[in-house]
């Protein structure tokens, strides 16, 4: 049989061009996937050591800081926060060191850009209320610090917390601010333990504040506790 070929031999040979185009298809998916795991764990290494040499960095800081080597502590510091750019830990001791040695301002700004993401934190907002006390920004600072009393505190620190309202209530009242400082004690005194020496210092506070009545009932509340306590007799009989 002459001219037009053999179609079971054309057809056997398509199957075996989209055969091969196939096999080779799954060839280079198999090359690109080994890649792809190759670089990712890569990656996943070097962001490893990065992190490492960031946490190496941090505790030298953290010995610095303690050792009070500010100007040391500063540069360590921002070695990991340069490193580790996304710890957010990291860079709040680097502006505690900042402060500590003296540059408010820069220390002032790392936290700024620390509060952008974490609005209510109350370590930043703590920090920063500290900061606008050293440059007597009255406004600011009570700003700060009641956003620091109202954000997102863990279970396990509520003494630190009401130590931060204690110091707010002082700050207030050194700046003749009588009115606010009662309003700070009245939540203070609504969740307040039941020991002496708390009842002792808000009654104190309460006086400063100018409401004797709230003081006299802590001072008899720390004589129910301890009859003899010196000073809640003086200021009870004050």
């Amino acid at each position: 049989m002459t001219g037009g070929g053999c179609p079971a031999c054309a057809g056997n040979g398509l199957y075996r061009f989209v055969h091969r185009e196939i096999l080779l298809l799954l060839a280079l998916g198999a090359i690109a996937g080994t890649l792809f795991l190759l670089t990712r764990a890569a990656a996943a290494a070097n962001r490893g050591m990065r992190v490492r040499e960031a946490a190496v960095w941090f505790d030298l800081g953290q010995r610095q800081l303690q050792a009070r080597r500010l100007e040391e502590a500063v540069t360590s510091l921002r070695r990991a926060t340069a490193i580790d750019r996304d710890n957010g830990g990291y860079r709040l001791r680097l502006a505690e060191a900042l402060a500590a040695s003296g540059h408010d301002g820069a220390a002032r700004q790392v936290l700024l850009e620390l509060r952008e993401r974490a609005p209510e934190d109350p370590d930043i907002n703590t920090s920063l209320a500290r900061l606008e006390v050293r440059r007597q920004d009255l406004t600011a600072a009570v700003r700060y610090y009641e956003n620091a009393l109202y954000g997102s505190w863990p279970a396990d620190q509520a003494t630190a917390r009401r130590h931060l309202r204690v110091e707010l209530i002082r700050y207030l009242l050194e700046h003749g601010k009588q009115r606010g400082a009662l309003s700070q004690l009245l939540v203070l005194s609504a969740n307040l333990p039941e020991e002496v020496p708390l009842q002792v210092e808000t009654a104190q506070l309460f006086m400063s504040a100018g409401d004797s009545r709230q003081a006299l009932e802590h001072f008899r509340q720390a004589l129910r506790a301890d009859r003899d306590n010196a000073v809640a007799l003086a200021g009870a009989g004050e």
